[in-house]
């Protein structure tokens, strides 16, 4: 393989780091976000009780 193969490569490889980071952030900002919306649900019950 020349010079210009193995950088397409590495950047090939780059990429589908940066995919799987993106992928699992999206994951984490799921999670997080039924998080609130779970407890936003408590404390509009909570106000509701009130």
């Amino acid at each position: 393989m020349d010079l210009k193969q193995d950088t397409i490569n590495a950047k090939d490889t780059q990429l589908h780091n940066l995919d799987k980071k993106v992928e699992n952030l999206d994951k984490d900002i799921t999670e997080r976000n039924s998080i609130i919306d779970d407890r936003n649900e408590q404390i509009n019950t909570l106000q509701q009780e009130k």
